[in-house]
């Protein structure tokens, strides 16, 4: 082996063994949500009609912030649902979270379907964007902010 070689092997092993590496991650069992037979004019709770809040898991081991958004899709899907005419029809009842690890964000969301005969018989969809912000502490190397979609 040459001494280049071997200083080359030296160094890859040392910044193996000092690189601050982790893993972090958030998941949510709601990550798809069907809902059928709303009535125009009415309000709906997701706890109230799944019988749990909307939650989501987070699996690191710094603690982040959380925020979770609304976000229109820019299609329809295959099923047939057609992005949401308006996202003021959705609430999140509580959009900001600081969690630890293993911590899980729990809110309600509220939705309200405008009384308006044109909308019977019409199925939509809305995303719900779990994301956080890059870790707190855990010192220097590469820090990434992880997201989810779910549907609604």
């Amino acid at each position: 082996m040459s001494i280049y070689r071997f200083f080359l092997v030296i160094l890859l092993l040392y910044f193996l063994y000092h690189s601050v590496s982790f893993t972090q991650g958030i998941s949510s069992p709601n990550g798809a949500m069907y809902l059928s037979n709303l009535k125009i004019g009415q309000e709906y709770s997701l706890k109230q009609i799944l019988g749990f809040p909307f939650q989501v898991r987070y699996h690191g081991i710094y603690p982040v912030d959380l925020k979770i958004e609304l976000e229109k899709p820019s299609s329809s899907t295959p099923d047939g649902y057609e992005p949401i005419p308006d996202l003021s029809w959705i609430q999140i009842e509580r959009q900001e979270f600081s969690l630890d690890p293993g911590e899980t964000a729990e809110t309600d969301i509220l939705i309200r379907i405008p009384n308006d005969e044109s909308l019977l018989g019409k199925k939509f969809n809305v995303n719900i964007m779990p994301r956080t912000g890059p870790p707190k502490g855990g010192g220097g190397g590469i820090v990434f902010a992880v997201g989810i979609t779910c549907r609604l």
